[in-house]
């Protein structure tokens, strides 16, 4: 009973992302949306408000970081023999062009992550690029991300040794 009732309400989530799917996917930045054409096995996830509330749970910090977010689109790209260099050199590139300014670098780890913020007064979406030895990870948000609640959403964007995403071999 239990599970045909978690099969309903799963198969009810998947008929309403592929229906707002063409919406997310034309939000998101210029730039995000031409690498993962170049990159289209790379790991791909959305997420939008109700997700987000749902992953952050009963986390008040975690809540309070996403509160501004109305969708995100995360890809993971591995560093192997198709990753090019110059492609992230080209993204940067890119994303300025769509008026989006370095903000902060901030080391973690292995990894090093850089933000980028477009709009001055009321932000319209930030980019947060998660550079590892092994993979390239794009964060791209519309929506209002408080500077100062970066570091509550990097923890939950765990590195190669952590699990929130998969591991790049």
């Amino acid at each position: 009973m239990l599970r045909a009732l978690i099969f309903a309400v799963m198969r009810l989530y998947i008929i309403a992302i592929l229906i707002l799917l063409p919406s997310l996917l034309s939000a998101q930045t210029k730039s995000t949306s031409e690498i993962h054409d170049k990159y289209d096995d790379a790991f791909t996830m959305f997420f939008y408000q109700s997700t987000l509330k749902m992953v952050a749970g009963d986390d008040e910090e975690l809540m309070e970081a996403i509160k501004g977010i109305e969708k995100a689109k995360l890809l993971r790209i591995r560093k192997d023999s198709q990753y090019e260099a110059s492609d992230l050199t080209d993204y940067i590139a890119g994303i300025q062009d769509e008026d989006f300014e370095e903000v902060m670098s901030i080391k973690q780890g292995e990894g090093n992550i850089v933000v980028y913020l477009k709009g001055d007064d009321e932000p319209e979406g930030v980019v947060l690029l998660i550079e590892e030895e092994r993979s390239l990870s794009i964060l791209d948000v519309v929506g209002f991300l408080r500077l100062d609640k970066i570091s509550v959403l990097t923890k939950q964007i765990e590195f190669t040794e952590g699990l929130k995403l998969p591991k790049i071999d």
